[in-house]
């Protein structure tokens, strides 16, 4: 199995594509809401998720001792979820959205991430986002198609 990872800084999103021959959108979801397959891909110590609108989704970085608190804005088990992103060390900086989109292909599926937006004064922050969406999403394809 094969995958491709792009990333991109487009205005005051970070996007990212990645293409996941041989997994399905089911299976893909899954690593972002499964706290065992989360903890292997997004070196994550812990995920605690109420997949539902409203509720929590927080990781806990045990590589970097940092928590992401946020809430669940959307949440479809076959395809899509959204929630805000925002660094519990940092409680006055607006939260940014970060949206999973993946959908089937006929030979495995498609991941769509979108994570913003940031304003000018973010600048130095959207470049490690970009940096870290790349590390980590090279990662989720590593896990996912065996490669």
């Amino acid at each position: 199995m094969t995958s491709q990872v792009i990333t991109s800084l487009q205005g005051d999103m970070v996007h990212a594509l990645v293409t996941l021959d041989g997994v399905s959108a089911t299976t893909a979801m899954n690593a972002w809401t499964d706290p065992e397959l989360l903890k292997r891909w997004w070196a994550a110590g812990r995920l605690t998720i109420d997949p539902r609108p409203g509720g929590v989704y927080q990781v806990y970085f045990g590589m970097g001792d940092q928590t992401m608190n946020g809430t669940i804005r959307h949440f479809d088990p076959s395809g899509t979820l959204v929630f805000d992103w925002a660094w519990a060390h940092e409680p006055d900086a607006a939260p940014t959205v970060v949206t999973v989109d993946i959908t089937d292909t006929e030979t495995g599926c498609v991941l769509r991430l979108t994570h913003g937006p940031y304003t000018e004064h973010d600048e130095p922050e959207r470049g490690d986002m970009l940096e870290g969406w790349a590390a980590f999403l090279k990662r989720l394809a590593a896990l996912l198609t065996g490669a």
